[in-house]
């Protein structure tokens, strides 16, 4: 079973409580390209914790 949340949560380094709760939305960031992660910010970066 995996886990609850965030799939990666467990071996990511940026993990929050967020990340074991919610699974994060797909978004198609440029066509074909696709990003799932609750610390991207829309402009091709993650969000300093």
């Amino acid at each position: 079973n995996p886990p609850s949340g965030c799939v990666f949560h467990t071996r990511c380094e940026q993990c929050t409580e967020r990340c074991k709760k919610e699974i994060p939305p797909l978004r198609e960031i440029a066509p074909r390209h696709f990003v799932s992660c609750h610390l991207y910010d829309g402009q091709g970066k993650i969000v300093e914790q």
